[in-house]
């Protein structure tokens, strides 16, 4: 992603969303392929990244914005996606 849109600009945002989105959507068909639990949590981890770096760019926008209403989605993404990694089972 760095070389697509490098450094901390509004559209690096939307992509680092849009990304979250087909990855996440991905990843919900992988799961019928039988992906570890480690290797799903793994996953989850990258999708928080994301996520999180789109959520902390997207924020300096103005909230009636398209980008700001994107930032208030992706925050409800990312705090549904930090439960699901807190109730991730951990094998040891």
């Amino acid at each position: 992603m760095n070389k697509v849109c490098p450094g901390r600009f509004r559209n690096r945002g939307m992509f680092l969303f849009e990304l979250y989105v087909v990855s996440q959507f991905l990843l919900n068909r992988d799961e019928r392929f039988r992906l570890t639990r480690d290797q799903h949590l793994e996953r989850l981890q990258v999708l928080r990244r994301l996520l999180g770096e789109s959520v902390e760019i997207l924020s300096w926008e103005p909230p009636q914005s398209v980008e700001g209403q994107r930032c208030q989605i992706a925050r409800g993404y990312l705090q549904s996606l930090e439960e699901t990694i807190k109730k991730s089972p951990r094998t040891v």
